[in-house]
């Protein structure tokens, strides 16, 4: 049975809502976004209520590996050249100073930050070429970064890129400390917003603001999130050993195995791909530790999942035209600390009525790519017309059993649940009937 590493942590347990209720701030999901906007509101003086489908932390952000870099997936080259200077500079800002608040925040809140080298490396001489030309990109952005051609982890490399005081934590120990003093209703679904007006099966939340911090977005077409967000999952093992240096890294591609290291632990994580789609799952992840540690046992394992948006960079802001006053944060990219304190800011900042130097960057109303959006509703007829009486509950795409993890998955939108109809993760909203 999957287990991550921060489970262990023990996080309280809240009431479920039994009535109808009113407030000022409506925060959907309980996670780490969610709750560092609810604590920021409450602490402005914002009457807020937090509502959870599940438990607190028990989706996303428990599968997490917590790790908190400006180095991501994205490519600084790249968004030099599709949107500029001043665009990538913006964007590699935000992160840095979302690393900062992290760091501002472990001072007088213990959750196992550290401050840590971040790498991204190259494995052949085409992707050291590549590489270089990130280095060089980054450089241009006037940050400081070092380039490196030998490193103490365990890994060749051709070179690798390294940017210092970035970070790393346990998610579910920031989660202790933030739902203190937080009104939160675990076992709590929304279905529907409406109005001002959020609904559950049998109570109702009036709010003036309602943020939808949920991963992928319950709200089936306002906002149209179906044509621009796919869900993309990572496999994740960790072992013992506490003789590397602290740190994190990712490779020049997005599927190549991740690292971090946590106290005596080493996490690697890596295989990413869609949702529903057939690939090897754990076996990269589990070869590469057979070949470099045969003697280590695998300590804990699991799947996580997320949000991809079109171009790679989160939507953050207002929902939609038609609701004003709902709020997003979604499309993480699995890079979901920088993230979640970057969506933090943004939307307490609009609901506060003040300016964030970072808004215009993660607006949600961006159109998605035109490719994109081709591939992703040619999937979804394709998903729609496939001829299975197993289908998704959120637009009735056909399901994919995974033999692996023994589920069920949603190629589409990344709905996926268990062998019993249990929902697993989101944006279907109900469990299913067993057949």
């Amino acid at each position: 049975m999957q287990k991550s590493i921060w489970e262990d942590i023990v996080l309280p347990v809240f009431p479920t809502l039994d009535k109808d209720i009113e407030t000022e701030v409506l925060v959907i999901g309980a996670g780490i976004s969610g709750l560092l906007i609810a604590d920021r509101l409450r602490k402005e003086g914002k009457k807020v209520i937090v509502v959870e489908k599940n438990r607190v932390g028990g989706e996303r952000t428990k599968f997490t590996t917590a790790t908190i870099t400006a180095l991501e997936d994205i490519r600084y080259g790249d968004l030099i050249n599709k949107y500029g200077m001043e665009f990538a500079k913006t964007y590699l800002m935000a992160n840095i100073g979302a690393i900062q608040k992290y760091r501002d925040l472990s001072e007088t809140l213990d959750f196992d930050f550290e401050s840590v080298s971040s790498y991204k490396y190259a494995k052949t001489e085409w992707e050291r070429e590549e590489l270089l030309k990130e280095y060089q990109a980054i450089l241009s952005l006037d940050y400081p970064v070092k380039w490196i051609d030998h490193w103490e982890y365990d890994m060749d490399i051709t070179g690798a890129i390294e940017l210092e005081n970035q970070g790393q934590m346990n998610p579910l120990r920031l989660i202790q400390n933030l739902v203190s003093g937080l009104t939160i209703y675990e076992q709590t679904k929304i279905e529907k917003i409406q109005n001002h007006v959020a609904y559950t099966k049998e109570h109702i939340i009036q709010a003036k603001y309602i943020i939808v911090s949920t991963g992928y977005p319950f709200v089936r077409r306002k906002g149209l999130y179906f044509t621009k967000l796919i869900q993309n999952k990572s496999y994740v093992a960790v072992i013992k050993d506490d003789t590397l240096p602290k740190g994190n890294a990712v490779g020049w591609n997005a599927e190549d195995i991740y690292f971090r290291t946590y106290k005596e632990y080493y996490i690697f994580g890596g295989n990413d791909h869609r949702v529903g789609q057939e690939r090897k799952g754990y076996i990269p992840i589990l070869s590469y530790i057979l070949k470099k540690y045969p003697n280590k046992e695998v300590e804990y394992h699991w799947v996580n999942e997320d949000t991809i948006s079109s171009d790679g960079i989160a939507y953050i802001g207002k929902f939609c035209n038609s609701m004003p006053d709902v709020f997003v944060a979604t499309g993480f990219n699995l890079w979901g600390m920088t993230k979640a304190m970057i969506a933090s800011e943004i939307i307490c900042d609009t609901i506060l009525q003040k300016e964030n130097e970072y808004e215009w960057i993660f607006n949600p109303k961006r159109k998605p790519s035109l490719s994109f959006f081709i591939k992703n509703m040619g999937i979804a007829i394709r998903e729609l017309l496939l001829p299975t009486t197993k289908r998704c509950g959120h637009l009735g795409c056909g399901l994919h059993y995974n033999k692996q993890e023994h589920t069920y998955e949603c190629l589409c939108h990344g709905s996926k649940y268990d062998e019993k109809g249990n929902l697993i993760f989101n944006p279907a909203i109900h469990n299913k009937k067993k057949d």
